[in-house]
């Protein structure tokens, strides 16, 4: 049994990994022939996989029992891993593409033929906690696994403009912005977070808090005593119930905000750096997390260093290899080759584009 926990989960996932000493040699005529083609575990040691991971528990007080186990698999006596996985006649055996259907399935394993399982083992590791969840066979209500972190986008990204406007914000509680800017989306905003610009701030550049809106009017701009200002403009004031304080500040990474802009809490709290608030997409939101994991540096390429409200990521480049998303596409290059696949993969198949990426990056 192998354990994994993610440093950014709160999930424990076991593995179940099976040695039989049993190889089908799927002889000509045979039954197995006729339904696999090639030697590979027996059906039935396949079955009792199915019966391990359904049938271990966990119980923890107080809470629901859950099932633990995300896959299971067999490691069985064979030495043509090529053969067995399709690399040589391009039909891979029925137990070996189940891996990656069901997460349950067999592995050639023998002293010399450790490569697939050792493989296998890396990849476990490098999940991210969606990709580990995602190996699970899909329950119930999975299609919404992502919806909540991409409801609409109902925190308000602000900036400050000096020290002066964030200590009388943070001191009274309030944010105050144009009623012209924001008269279309501020009935639906529920949390502001303040923007710090770099040519203000400096080493403290970035955000650092937020906060939830109790209560919002639209003043002139005369009214707002906190902040003087003979105006009379109309503006929105949104009080907050209490600012809170990141675990990381975002840091600007090379980009501003113009005015303001929008993003989820989830990305506000998941962000390392500004341009990650305008990831508009599930697809680019799994890229984001893969890559992260690998504990490389990642640089974003949006189209404005200064961000607005409709500003989006154009490109990511990671190591030497540039991601882009086109329509329905998703491009990968590293300036001599490129490759391009369907974007649903993000979703359907995460690790064979973090392999593609991998595979272009520097040897």
């Amino acid at each position: 049994m192998l354990t994994l926990k993610k440093e950014d989960g709160d999930v424990e996932y076991q593995y179940v990994f099976d040695a039989k000493y049993r190889l089908n040699p799927a002889l000509f005529g045979s039954d197995y022939h006729s339904k696999y083609r090639k030697p590979g575990p027996e059906e039935d040691d396949i079955n009792n996989m199915h019966r391990y991971r359904d049938a271990i528990l966990y119980y923890s007080k107080g809470e629901a029992i859950a099932k633990t186990v995300f896959g299971a698999y067999i490691l069985f006596p064979y030495k043509d891993s090529n053969y067995y996985t399709g690399i040589t006649d391009g039909q891979p055996h029925a137990f070996y593409s189940s891996i990656e259907k069901v997460n349950i399935g067999g592995f050639p394993f023998l002293p010399g033929e450790t490569g697939l399982v050792e493989n296998f083992l890396d990849e476990l590791v490098m999940d991210s906690p969606d990709s580990a969840f995602e190996r699970a066979v899909p329950q119930a209500g999975s299609k919404s696994y992502y919806k909540h972190k991409f409801r609409p986008r109902t925190v308000l990204v602000g900036m400050v403009r000096d020290e002066r406007q964030l200590k009388v914000n943070l001191d009274n509680r309030f944010y105050h912005i144009p009623y012209q800017r924001v008269k279309k989306t501020c009935f639906n905003i529920d949390c502001i977070a303040l923007y710090q610009p770099e040519t203000i701030f400096e080493t403290n550049a970035g955000i650092r808090y937020y906060g939830q809106i109790d209560e919002m009017e639209v003043v002139k701009r005369n009214d707002i005593t906190e902040i003087p200002k003979k105006s009379e403009e109309l503006y929105v004031k949104f009080t907050v119930r209490e600012w809170k304080t990141l675990d990381q500040p975002i840091k600007p990474a090379g980009y501003g905000v113009r005015s303001h802009i929008y993003t989820t809490l989830y990305l506000l709290k998941q962000a390392q750096e500004l341009p990650e608030l305008s990831l508009m997409s599930e697809e680019e939101m799994r890229l984001w997390k893969e890559l992260r994991r690998l504990g490389k540096r990642i640089k974003w390429r949006a189209q404005n260093r200064l961000l607005t409200a409709g500003s989006k990521v154009d490109e990511i480049e990671f190591d030497n290899v540039t991601i882009r998303v086109s329509g329905d596409r998703l491009v990968i290059s590293n300036g001599v080759n490129t490759e391009d696949m369907s974007l649903a993969n993000l979703n359907s198949n995460p690790r064979s584009v973090l392999k593609t990426i991998l595979r272009l990056g520097p040897m």
